[in-house]
């Protein structure tokens, strides 16, 4: 049985209470533990299971899979699609008939996407994800990048968002302002 440390029930009730929170740990503190945790907490308090999306770089997505059933509270019945750029239709249409709890898909899909087929994006947006976790979010910090662009497009209606990094400090303003404006769209406008 995996517990969370006292430092991950704090991260994981901030999303819960302010929806869209930037965590910036350090590597190997467990923000994973924290944002799926999160969903439990967003689920029990709503009453019913709601879609997520997990964006992350395609490196790690292996390792994601294998946290949701530590984290989330259906633990090995957790159902899991993820979406991949050459297979994206078969996968999309999966999501439609699965009903997944996580949705995973890396950003180099997203940017591939963005370039070539951007009705996929929007196919993708109609899913309606309520909860969205975006891991290693520093990937998404040009606002002028495609990639960008696709992860405001689908991050901005969702209800809760939890953007993970574990290097926060930006080079320029304009790197981090790219994640404010995705936490508050109206006081950081793009």
């Amino acid at each position: 049985m995996y517990k969370l440390r006292l430092y991950q029930i704090e991260a994981a009730k901030e999303i819960y209470d302010k929806k869209k929170v930037l965590i910036a740990d350090d590597m190997g503190l467990g923000k994973c533990a924290e944002t799926i945790s999160a969903k439990t907490l967003i689920e029990n308090r709503l009453g019913y299971d709601i879609p997520t999306l997990v964006v992350c770089p395609p490196s790690v997505a292996l390792h994601w899979e294998g946290e949701f059933p530590k984290w989330y509270k259906k633990k090995e019945d957790t159902k899991v699609v993820k979406i991949q750029t050459k297979t994206f239709n078969e996968d999309l249409d999966r999501v439609s008939k699965e009903n997944p709890d996580f949705t995973i898909i890396g950003y180099p899909t997203l940017s591939y996407f963005g370039i070539n087929e951007p009705e996929k994006i929007e196919r993708l947006n109609k899913v309606g994800y309520s909860y969205g976790i975006l891991d290693e979010g520093h990937n998404a910090k040009n606002p002028a990048s495609i990639r960008s662009r696709v992860v405001r497009k689908l991050f901005h209606p969702m209800n809760y968002l939890a953007i993970s990094t574990g290097t926060p400090i930006p080079n320029t303003l304009i790197d981090i302002y790219s994640q404010l404006n995705l936490l508050d769209e109206k006081q950081f406008p793009i």
